[in-house]
């Protein structure tokens, strides 16, 4: 919700940005984390990101369609964040 309301204020475009270098930043830094602290810092950090890019383009597709085209503009969307959430540990994992 907080991130709803700042993207409500604010406009949409500084969040899309700023979130995809929050995720960028906290994913290089989960390469050279050394410490369980530095790993959790990196892991929020890219959370955070990944919630706020997740909200922004949520609202996004939602002020550019219409009530009558809302479903079929917002199904690709989802299901590339859900297929992400689902297939990127499984991928990442083997290319490991």
């Amino acid at each position: 919700i907080p991130g709803t309301v700042l993207c409500e204020r604010h406009g949409r475009k500084p969040y899309l940005v700023n979130s995809l270098l929050s995720i960028a930043v906290g994913v290089s830094g989960l390469a050279v984390a050394t410490t369980l602290p530095e790993f959790v810092l990196c892991r929020v950090t890219t959370g955070l990101g990944v919630a706020v890019l997740h909200t922004a383009a949520t609202l996004t597709v939602t002020d550019t369609s219409t009530p009558r085209n809302r479903a079929s503009a917002m199904a690709p969307t989802q299901s590339a964040f859900f297929a992400g959430m689902a297939l990127g540990p499984g991928i990442g994992g083997f290319l490991a």
